[in-house]
């Protein structure tokens, strides 16, 4: 568990790092990564100098410069992404699906290890033996079939639990493009059952992806922009829900950045997050479900525990 601790706080670093718009100083690093012991003040400086010193080993430019211009008495801390960051570089079709591939090979070495987490925290129970990744694979499986899908021009067509459907119902897709965004696989294509665009997410297909022996016939538009649909989402989610939940400290960081008060709960924190759409939530929890635990909604624990019965069901 420390090495992973270790990667995750360097994880932490050179996202802070990067999205810093100036120098940033240790303490305020500090603050906002929640691995960095927030007690003890020589733990923290030990940890901070070992990251310094792996980045560096790296070949991560890690720099330091005045936080203020005008004056040179508090360093901050930055990554010189001029040296670091990848000049634009114009890929095949081919190529971006190898790199996207690669992307997504590490979120399945610890889904067993994580439903098995999630199926006990929500109260349930697991076999030993039981092979919870098969779910993941069979998401991958779906993956790498819209990947081939796109790069030859085919339609699809497959069975999909939208967000307010209580059931799963078959959709034929002209597929467009794949993108990763809060962790989460989607596809972008025309809907040729709603005759428009949509987005789909790929943990909610059910079942295999189908070729129908067609080729595609509508293209993706010049303009289509992954960036602005996932804008779009959010402007769109209104987060008028509360869910309570308990984790460990120094846990979640993905679920403290949204929780609107976090508060000392026996040995561990509880927090007040709030939410829009309660099955991407649960997918959330479930990328940290080791470290937390649904207090409430009802509903919320259910859909964490649905996800991993869906699993076993899989894998069995």
């Amino acid at each position: 568990m420390a090495n992973l601790d270790a990667t995750q706080r360097r994880m932490d670093l050179i996202l802070v790092l990067l999205n810093a718009s100036r120098p940033i100083t240790r303490e305020a690093i500090r603050k906002k990564i929640p691995l960095y012991n927030q007690d003890n003040d020589v733990a923290f400086q030990r940890m901070f100098e070992r990251d310094k010193d792996d980045l560096r080993e790296m070949n991560i430019p890690l720099e330091t410069a005045p936080v203020n211009m005008g004056f040179d008495d508090e360093q901050g801390y930055f990554i010189n992404t001029k040296q670091w960051l990848l000049p634009e570089m114009n890929l095949t079709t081919q190529q971006r699906m190898l790199i996207t591939l690669a992307a997504s090979v590490w979120q399945d070495q610890s889904m067993q290890a994580q439903a098995r987490a999630a199926l006990h925290n929500v109260g349930g129970s697991i076999q030993d033996g039981v092979a919870v990744n098969a779910y993941v694979a069979g998401q991958q499986t779906n993956l790498l079939d819209l990947l081939d899908a796109i790069t030859n021009a085919r339609r699809v067509s497959f069975s999909y639990e939208g967000l307010n459907s209580d059931s799963a119902q078959t959709r034929t897709v002209d597929p467009w493009r794949i993108f990763l965004t809060a962790g989460s696989w989607y596809l972008a294509g025309f809907d040729l059952d709603r005759e428009d665009m949509r987005t789909f997410r790929l943990n909610r297909i059910v079942g295999a992806v189908t070729d129908t022996g067609e080729h595609r016939d509508n293209p993706a538009p010049d303009e289509l922009d992954t960036r602005a649909i996932v804008e779009s989402w959010k402007e769109s989610a209104v987060e008028s829900r509360q869910a309570v939940l308990r984790v460990a400290p120094g846990k979640c960081s993905n679920l403290r950045l949204r929780a609107t008060h976090i508060v000392p709960y026996d040995d561990v924190e509880e927090l007040t997050v709030t939410y829009g759409f309660e099955r991407d939530l649960a997918s959330e929890i479930s990328s940290v479900c080791q470290f937390v635990t649904v207090v409430s909604p009802d509903s919320l624990r259910t859909a964490v525990s649905s996800l991993v019965s869906k699993a076993m069901r899989v894998s069995e």
